[in-house]
């Protein structure tokens, strides 16, 4: 009986917050479950787990993609500004980041992006017609 009145409160909790709510806290929260769950729970005034919101961010995956595209813009615009700093130092390690990451087809990085294979065009010799046979 008592984990029937538990679940009943789980969901309870669930309810307490609108989905665009929830999701308005998640993407403040780049995603974390945990500092969501944080959030939550001081805006609904009780505990909210951090399972509880991974249950209800994985019903979302396509709100759940678009969180993540925009923390990877977040992260370029962070890089792209360093890059730009007046302390050499961080400007440097800022750059050679870059390069390393996204001019690989340049050459830069641990691993260069390899050339395509070449293209190989075979055009086949056919016998010339023969009367004599």
């Amino acid at each position: 009986m008592g984990y029937i009145a538990f679940l009943s409160c789980q969901n309870l909790s669930k309810m307490k917050i609108s989905e665009s709510d929830f999701f308005a806290i998640l993407r403040e929260c780049a995603g974390i479950y945990a500092r969501a769950a944080r959030v939550i729970s001081k805006k609904i005034g009780e505990p909210y787990s951090r399972q509880a919101v991974r249950e209800r961010a994985e019903k979302r995956p396509d709100l759940m993609s678009d969180i993540e595209e925009e923390n990877k813009d977040i992260a370029e615009e962070g890089l792209q500004s360093l890059m730009r700093s007046k302390d050499e130092s961080i400007r440097m390690k800022s750059v050679f980041l870059y390069l390393k990451t996204k001019c690989r087809d340049r050459g830069y990085g641990d691993q260069p992006t390899p050339p395509p294979p070449p293209t190989i065009i075979i055009n086949p010799v056919l016998p010339k017609d023969n009367p004599d046979k």
